[in-house]
């Protein structure tokens, strides 16, 4: 327990941030969904938020794929036609930029919606999902939501208004808003 909270104190600050930073990185590149994502933070509206930011780090993701280490050999979509074994002591890849972008479960993948009512590889899934995706479901929408409250946000002019990174973590993008 001690460890597990340890690791999400640890993990939260430079994960969240990355996630609003994209989020709002995404989201500057689509004058209508930043839009609709400050008028849902106006009014209070914290879930129809928290789809915006979900969606907008689907396009920009904060961790396009996970490495894990299958340690026994397993099937993955077992009982399917895309059945497939990993065999015991392979590293595996695991792509959730492009199953975030599969039309089985994202209809009209490319289009940016906030309607869904998908899981997003965001946190990881099933006994792998982040420990700390419960808190982001709370403090992302909150964070974003304070940022889209200020009047006529916008990018920085020219490098200062991009995404600047310090290793695989945003070290700054410099915002501007209107007093």
């Amino acid at each position: 327990m001690r460890r597990n909270l340890g690791g999400l104190i640890v993990g939260a600050v430079d994960t969240t941030s990355k996630f609003v930073t994209l989020a709002i990185d995404e989201l500057l590149r689509r004058p209508a969904a930043l839009a609709g994502e400050r008028t849902a933070a106006l009014a209070g509206e914290m879930q129809i938020v928290r789809n915006y930011a979900y969606e907008a780090v689907r396009f920009n993701p904060h961790h396009p794929v996970q490495l894990r280490f299958c340690k026994h050999e397993t099937e993955l979509a077992a009982g399917t036609p895309r059945a497939h074994k990993i065999p015991a002591g392979t590293s595996v890849v695991v792509a959730t930029l492009s199953a975030m972008f599969d039309p089985e479960v994202f209809i009209d993948p490319a289009k940016f919606r906030v309607d869904r009512d998908v899981e997003y590889l965001h946190f990881g899934f099933g006994m792998h999902r982040c420990f700390g995706s419960a808190i982001n479901g709370v403090q992302i929408p909150e964070l974003m939501a304070a940022l889209l409250r200020l009047p006529n946000l916008r990018r920085a002019p020219g490098r200062a208004g991009r995404v600047a990174y310090d290793s695989s973590f945003p070290e700054h993008l410099i915002l501007e808003f209107d007093s």
